[in-house]
C-alpha cells in the first residue's frame, strides 16, 4: 500500500436502466475518484454497456455527473449517449478478450485518449461476462474506483 492513506469504497450499482420515464434518471451515487484534466473528481456514477456499434466490446464509463438514464433509455446505449454529457468521465473500451483497447479521460471539452498497455494498466477485472463486470480501476494516487455494474445489453 502507498504511503497515502486511500480509502478503497465500493461502487455498486445493482439494478440495470430503469425504463424511460421511471423516475428521474439519476444514478445511484457511489465513490471512489479519478483526474481528468488535473483535477480530482469523485464518482458520481457509472455505467457498463455492451458496445452496439463494435459486438463484443464492452464499455465502462464513470463520470462525476449523473447520467440522464431516461434519455438514455430511449433507443439504447450508445457513444452518442456520452457525447454532451457535462461531467468529466473515464471512458474504458473493454475488447471480447478483456483487454482494454482504450481509455478515453474527458473533461471541459477536452479528452485524452491511451491505448493499450498504457490504458490496460489502470484497468483489473476479476469478472466480466454478459451479465456483469466487477473490479478496480488504479494508478497510485491518480484514480481509484472500485465497481461491480450490471452490463446493459446492446440496444437497451
Amino acid at each position: 500500500m502507498s504511503r497515502h492513506r486511500v480509502a478503497i469504497v465500493v461502487l455498486s450499482m445493482l439494478a440495470a436502466l430503469p425504463s424511460a420515464g421511471a423516475g428521474d434518471g439519476a444514478g445511484s451515487p457511489g465513490a471512489g475518484f479519478f483526474h481528468a484534466g488535473e483535477v480530482r473528481r469523485e464518482v458520481v456514477d457509472a455505467i457498463a454497456y455492451q458496445d452496439r456499434y463494435d459486438p463484443g466490446h464492452t464499455r465502462l464509463v464513470f463520470s462525476d455527473v449523473a447520467f440522464d438514464r431516461a434519455a438514455m433509455a430511449e433507443g439504447g446505449i450508445d457513444l452518442t449517449d456520452f457525447l454532451h454529457h457535462p461531467g468529466a468521465m473515464l471512458d474504458f473500451k473493454i475488447d471480447p478478450d478483456g483487454a482494454v483497447d482504450t481509455l478515453i479521460i474527458s473533461a471541459g471539452g477536452e479528452s485524452r485518449y491511451l491505448a493499450g498497455a498504457e490504458a490496460g494498466d489502470l484497468l483489473r477485472l476479476e469478472r466480466r461476462d454478459r451479465e456483469r463486470i466487477v473490479g478496480q480501476v488504479e494508478s497510485a494516487d491518480r484514480h481509484l474506483i472500485r465497481f461491480d455494474l450490471p452490463v446493459v445489453p446492446a440496444g437497451r
